[in-house]
């Protein structure tokens, strides 16, 4: 499984910071894992390219020759079309892949764009933008299909939260007033 660096694409449901489980499963099945949504732009990349050559070099080899990317059904596609996704930023024309990490070999390394480790869960959130080191293997359980391994995320900048939540400071519209200040120091 050799590694490689994805484009940049839009960053959704990130669980990076501590693993989790899919609802049903036990917590010995958590894992860390994000989704990268990549636009059109972003697949005309060399990188992108590279990432599809991974993947069908990873079929050929488990599945033999004859094998095509392009037949995969959906759930073991290793590109997801994601115009048939509901959620906010999965636009037509894109795609994305799902990258996970086994909770056994630890939390990936999340860094920003100037490489400088980030350790607050918070200042990651879906919508970012952001780049991953990822590696592709196959495998055949409930269908053939391609996957990806997780290593690292590298945030490259602010995007529109895709979860439609604000920051506190732009939740509040107003200030603090000097009246309600004077109102509360007097409960005191």
């Amino acid at each position: 499984m050799a590694k490689m660096t994805t484009p940049v694409g839009t960053l959704s449901f990130p669980t990076l910071f501590k693993p989790r489980a899919f609802k049903g499963e036990p917590e010995e099945k958590a894992e860390y894992s994000c989704v990268l949504i990549f636009d059109e732009k972003a697949q005309q990349t060399d990188a992108f390219r590279a990432m599809r050559a991974a993947a069908i070099e990873a079929g050929k080899a488990e599945f033999g020759n004859d094998f095509n990317i392009d037949k995969l059904n959906d759930r073991g596609a290793p590109f997801k079309d994601s115009s048939k996704s509901d959620y906010a930023g999965y636009d037509d024309g894109c795609v994305h892949i799902r990258a996970k990490r086994k909770r056994d070999k630890g939390k990936p390394g999340v860094i920003d764009r100037n490489k400088n480790d980030i350790l607050d869960a918070g200042a990651v959130y879906p919508g970012m933008k952001a780049r991953a080191i990822v590696s592709c293997y196959a495998y055949d359980y409930m269908g053939k299909g391609i996957a990806w391994g997780l290593e690292h995320v590298q945030v490259a900048g602010d995007g529109p939260r895709l979860d439609g939540s604000k920051p506190a400071d732009q939740s509040f519209e107003d200030d603090l007033d000097a009246s309600y200040m004077e109102a509360e120091d007097s409960l005191v």
